[in-house]
């Protein structure tokens, strides 16, 4: 039983590290590129998108306390879990999309 609850307070907070819309940004960014990403170049990929002054230190560190991202001095990267997770965000996505359509 206690291991049930774990998976569900790890489940609870990486739902909640990608329920906002920049943070979905940031890992589609981070999930694109082969190599790490500094903090100034997802600082310039986020200001395209985001018209707003967004705290991006805030929301990283959201990103890395539910494990999906990592940071080190040569920059941030996704982590596999991340990987899997952000998949299967843009699989709802699509049936989203589709179902907007019809």
């Amino acid at each position: 039983m206690g291991s049930d609850k774990k998976i569900s307070e790890t489940l609870e907070k990486q739902l909640k590290a990608i329920g906002k819309k920049i943070r979905l940004d940031l890992l589609k960014n981070l999930h694109l590129s082969d190599t790490a990403l500094s903090f100034s170049d997802l600082q310039k990929s986020i200001m395209l998108s985001e018209s707003n002054s967004v705290n991006l230190t805030f929301h990283l560190n959201s990103l890395k306390e539910a494990k999906l991202i990592c940071s080190s001095k040569e920059g941030y990267q996704i982590t596999d879990i991340g990987k899997q997770i952000l998949e299967k965000v843009i699989d709802i996505e699509q049936i989203i999309n589709k179902k907007n359509k019809n």
